[in-house]
């Protein structure tokens, strides 16, 4: 007999602003760009889990302010 465990999965909107630092949101774009595999990330209270962005959105703020917006959304496999 075959038993099915369903986890729940669990999904969390990041917002991210940084003054002077327009290279951190083009790192953190160009890790979310490559990232079409899922890829371990730790919740805020939480545990390490299996994660895919399937979408962000960077904006600048004007001046030297530039923030980020991200989706995360737990998986279970790659």
């Amino acid at each position: 007999m075959e038993v099915l465990v369903i986890s729940p999965s669990q999904a969390w909107l990041l917002h991210m602003a940084v003054e002077s630092a327009k290279a951190a949101i083009d790192s953190v774009t160009e890790g979310l760009e490559k990232g079409a595999k899922a890829f371990l990330w730790t919740p805020p209270l939480g545990v390490l889990g299996l994660y895919k962005c399937n979408g962000y959105k960077p904006v600048h703020r004007g001046g030297q302010v530039y923030a980020i917006t991200a989706t995360f959304e737990q998986t279970f496999h790659p």
